[in-house]
């Protein structure tokens, strides 16, 4: 296909000069902007489902085949190049497109809700029911999809955490203090009272 013409006719032509660009647009590339954060989970091979604006409802299929060696400093994002069949030539150059990839294989991972999570800006923090109390206990988190935050560490598989942490909290300020454990009695009627639902979850069955 002749994507870009440089001449009419009567024009003088000089050795050299460009007077056609022509394209194979049985396949084209799409160029893709990755969030920094999301990199881990984007790999060469790697599947993508692509819509455009142009045809509304149709799905195409995209394989990654290059993933730029920079992130951009001013969008925190890389760039990733796909490939897309185009036997009918209908995808065009210029045409914007949307991505939802295929998650790569991951290992199981224990998660939380996100409600779960307390952050004070220094310290990321949970409750855990311990006996007749709840602790705070201070995790790591990794990775957030939807309402679960993935936790790396300071949480064990099969303890129980409080599903919605910042009822348990008069002031952020006071966990600088909080050293010592919240009666389980008197945290969870502080949570009830400040919502329509609130208490300890076992987080292993969101385990993914």
């Amino acid at each position: 296909m002749v994507v870009e013409k440089n001449v009419v006719e009567g024009d003088r032509i000089v050795p050299g000069q460009a007077v056609y660009r022509i394209a194979d647009l049985s396949l084209v590339w799409i160029e893709a902007e990755v969030y920094e954060k999301d990199l881990s989970q984007v790999g060469l091979g790697q599947h993508a489902e692509v819509t455009f604006e142009a045809y509304p409802g149709r799905l195409y299929d995209a394989v990654v085949t290059y993933m730029h060696p920079t992130v951009s400093i001013q969008s925190r994002t890389a760039r990733v190049r796909l490939e897309v069949p185009n036997p009918r030539e209908e995808l065009k150059p210029g045409m914007y497109a949307q991505l939802a990839f295929h998650a790569l294989p991951a290992p199981p991972t224990l998660v939380v809700p996100r409600s779960a999570v307390v952050t004070t800006g220094q310290r990321t923090l949970v409750f855990v029911s311990e006996g007749p109390a709840l602790l705070p206990r201070e995790v790591v988190p990794g990775r957030s999809v939807g309402q679960l935050v993935e936790i790396l560490q300071g949480v064990e598989e099969g303890e129980r955490v409080v599903s919605s942490a910042a009822f348990l909290i008069d002031a952020e300020s006071n966990l600088g203090t909080m050293t010592g454990a919240v009666p389980e009695g008197e945290a969870m009627d502080m949570a009830t009272s400040g919502a329509d639902s609130a208490g300890a979850v076992d987080h292993s069955a969101h385990n993914r």
